[in-house]
């Protein structure tokens, strides 16, 4: 076997923190999971896949009276003809720009709370 063209180390192995898979629910883990089984090195990140079902369980559990309770409402939601959408690369001066926006009550705008905390179905 060859060596990679860059090395590989195991420095955050064990660190379950922030993941940015942290946020999924069941189903599209399951999807993932049975995807890409194959791959997925067992011996070394099986620990991490078994945090994240958890959390994929737990976020499951608690997007239920979630869905529940905000469906039709978001559902309802007058959405304007047409939308304004800030793109950009970091670093600028997009955030600055959703800031002075949001300002202005002839918008309305998702927080970043909004943006990061809920799920796809409800954003």
């Amino acid at each position: 076997m060859t060596d990679p063209c860059y090395p590989f180390s195991c420095k955050h192995r064990w660190n379950v923190d922030l993941h940015f898979m942290s946020g999924v629910t069941l189903l599209p883990w399951l999807k993932i999971l049975f995807t890409y089984w194959r791959v997925i090195d067992w011996w070394t990140y099986g620990h991490r896949v078994l945090f994240l079902t958890c959390m994929a369980f737990i976020n499951s559990l608690l997007a239920v009276p979630d869905w529940l309770l905000h469906t039709r409402g978001i559902a309802q939601q007058q959405l304007h003809a047409q939308p304004c959408f800030i793109l950009g690369h970091p670093r600028t001066g997009t955030t600055h720009l959703h800031n002075l926006l949001s300002l202005d009550p002839a918008f309305c705008y998702a927080s970043i709370f909004d943006a990061v905390f809920l799920p796809p179905s409800l954003a």
